[in-house]
């Protein structure tokens, strides 16, 4: 339970400040390069623990491929919605990807919530619906058609089925392997995703540079904590936890972009802290 909590505490942290870079960068770069940089950076930290690499199974480099697809195409989404929207309101619709994930687990893995599950579940969301009450059209459908808001979802969609590919890797290789190969893969893909929207490599100045250092940083810790934690829980249930980062983020969006309404968007956060403990305890 406490290698639980440490790990889902440097996940929420490394997330949430992921999504401050990733909103800073937007602003001056496109989507696909700043992922292609930062990919590359993430796979070259990777490549310090190369020794404990696990090739023993061929299995992973099929699960890499499709991970690396999927994660970057994901990704590109999620900054794509982070230029146009307040990262306070983007970040709790994470919450959603439960439900994707729930299917895809369910499908693939053969991975089967509990009630109690699907209770925190419940109380995840319920928390994402104060939040979204914050905005001028509420929960309402007018919400879903803002393109920050149908950015945010394919990011969560992509990102849900990408969970269940690096799942596999770990299954069959180890948590380290399929950090270098999810990094490695998502590389290759974000340069080629940038190449077919003809954008070009640019010069990076100094405080850009800290930028993308600080993000590609928080990519490895959240990434790494995060396979360590689909090795010993459900993808589902894990999906489950890292939406606590939701109340870091709204803290973050009124400290470093003055987004409003931060009380009633913590009380929602708070929401969702109890539908993750009862995950936690019936985990």
């Amino acid at each position: 339970m406490i290698l639980i909590i440490n790990l889902v505490l440097i996940r929420i942290f490394s997330n949430s400040f992921s999504g401050v870079f990733q909103k800073k960068l937007s602003k001056s770069f496109y989507a696909s390069y700043i992922n292609t940089i930062c990919y590359f950076i993430l796979t070259l930290f990777c490549l310090l623990g190369a020794k404990f690499f696990d090739f023993s199974n061929f299995e992973v480099f099929k699960f890499a491929l499709f991970s690396g697809l999927i994660g970057a195409i994901g990704n590109i989404f999620q900054i794509k919605a982070l230029n146009l929207g307040e990262l306070s309101i983007l970040a709790p619709i994470n919450s959603y990807k439960i439900i994707f994930s729930l299917i895809f687990s369910f499908l693939i893995l053969k991975e089967i919530p509990s009630m109690s599950a699907f209770l925190g579940i419940f109380l995840i969301i319920a928390g994402s619906y104060i939040i979204f009450e914050t905005t001028r059209e509420g929960f309402s459908y007018k919400l879903f058609l803002k393109k920050d808001i149908q950015y945010r979802i394919l990011a969560v969609l992509f990102t849900s089925l990408e969970a269940v590919f690096i799942k596999n890797m770990i299954i069959v290789s180890n948590e380290l392997t399929a950090l270098f190969f999810w990094g490695f893969s998502s590389f290759l893909f974000s340069l080629i995703i940038m190449k077919l929207n003809r954008h070009n490599f640019e010069k990076i100045p100094k405080n850009a540079l800290c930028l993308i250092i600080g993000l590609s940083l928080t990519m490895l810790i959240m990434q790494f904590s995060t396979n360590i934690l689909f090795k010993i829980m459900n993808v589902s249930y894990a999906l489950s936890l890292f939406q606590l980062s939701s109340i870091l983020s709204v803290f973050l969006g009124y400290k470093f972009f003055r987004e409003k309404n931060i009380f009633k968007k913590l009380l929602g956060s708070l929401v969702m802290i109890f539908g993750a403990i009862i995950i936690i305890l019936n985990n």
